[in-house]
């Protein structure tokens, strides 16, 4: 790649004049992030590969009007967010069972168990928040967004990115310790 193709600012102006080989690097630079907004809001791999698809296909469609006054990332996350919200607003069964099957890092059978038990309850908690809390927890606990960052993607005050975010750490928190507690009785 060139080195003017590395710059995202040139590749995004590229791409707002028409250029789908500067939209396809940006794409493939920020795939994997749009990815996770979209999987950790609805739940469901599959409902996220639709939603990512669908972000995109918007992002490629609005280009044109991106202004830059945010980053071109934030713009996609708010794009993702809101692609999400609606996709999970319309489903019929609010909460998914669908747990990834990743494997730990650990060596021991019982710590894996345990390890993907722990992942199920924070996983069905997550989907059991409200969608506006569930999205402000992803974009900061799974993605990394600052709260200013979480504030422009939802179009809501710092204030009210704060407590989302605060309420959803309290409900996982509340459903792990619940989880510890009955595990422990055992």
């Amino acid at each position: 790649m060139a080195d003017d193709e590395n710059d995202e600012d040139l590749r995004v102006a590229k791409a707002q004049q028409g250029d789908v080989r500067a939209f396809e690097s940006l794409v493939r630079e920020h795939y994997g992030a749009v990815y996770g907004v979209a999987r950790g809001i609805t739940g469901r791999d599959g409902d996220a590969e639709d939603a990512t698809q669908e972000a995109f296909v918007r992002a490629w469609r609005a280009l044109p009007n991106f202004r830059g006054d945010s980053a071109f990332s934030t713009w996609l996350h708010r794009i993702a967010t809101n692609v999400s919200l609606t996709l999970v607003s319309r489903r019929k069964d609010k909460a998914s069972s669908e747990i990834p099957d990743r494997a730990s890092t650990a060596t021991s059978p019982e710590f894996r168990l345990e390890d993907r038990q722990r992942l199920t309850v924070v996983r069905e908690t997550m989907n059991g928040l409200p969608p506006d809390a569930r999205a402000a927890f992803v974009l900061r606990d799974v993605q990394g967004l600052s709260y200013d960052e979480i504030a422009s993607t939802l179009d809501i005050s710092l204030a009210a990115v704060k407590s989302r975010i605060y309420r959803a750490r309290q409900t996982v928190a509340e459903a792990l310790k619940a989880y510890d507690l009955q595990g422990s009785a055992v």
